[in-house]
């Protein structure tokens, strides 16, 4: 093992020792069963990272929210050593939201969700920014919109695909929802 990994691990378990539960009160999981995509943003942060309440977890030491100027969620899959890339949101092993990095002149990860927490993520980050967020997946996009709105395009997307109750994109629109509802929006 590396020091790298030693950090990431000591990192992590910090993280978990502080804030136990997901926010549906299950129980975060062990080290060893995490993705190889997620031990690599304790590697490349290896900080816990519930100091003051939620942060994202894929922001590179150093780097705030508010070094970007929007963000965009997308369904992603790991592809063994490649890493991980865009997918359909029937194919999503996660979700990953990124921002538009303004000085790097690119798009950086921000934060890897399971399909649960996404709405929750979502809504901290547009309340700590402002900012508008993007949707995309291999068939279409959602550019510059607000958080609500959003939400309503998933569900008219969902209509014209005739997609059943349990599609992943059901699930996302029902957790932005439920994350907007909490904020009395």
């Amino acid at each position: 093992m590396t020091d790298r990994d030693s950090a990431a691990r000591a990192a992590y378990a910090e993280d978990v020792r502080r804030l136990p539960l997901h926010h549906d009160g299950t129980s975060r999981a062990a080290w060893d069963a995490l993705t190889d995509f997620a031990k690599e943003t304790w590697r490349r942060n290896s900080t816990p990272r519930n100091l003051t309440g939620w942060q994202p977890n894929g922001l590179p030491h150093g780097v705030t929210l508010f070094d970007f100027t929007g963000f965009c969620l997308s369904p992603v899959r790991e592809t063994g050593h490649e890493g991980v890339t865009v997918c359909r949101p029937t194919e999503a092993d996660f979700w990953s939201v990124y921002g538009f990095n303004r000085d790097a002149g690119e798009w950086q990860i921000v934060h890897d969700a399971a399909q649960d927490d996404t709405g929750e993520a979502l809504a901290r980050i547009v309340d700590a920014t402002g900012e508008q967020v993007e949707y995309r997946d291999l068939d279409r996009a959602y550019a510059n919109t607000r958080l609500p709105d959003l939400c309503e395009l998933i569900a008219q997307r969902l209509v014209d695909e005739g997609a059943a109750p349990d599609h992943p994109l059901a699930v996302i629109r029902d957790r932005i929802a439920a994350a907007l509802d909490a904020r009395g929006n």
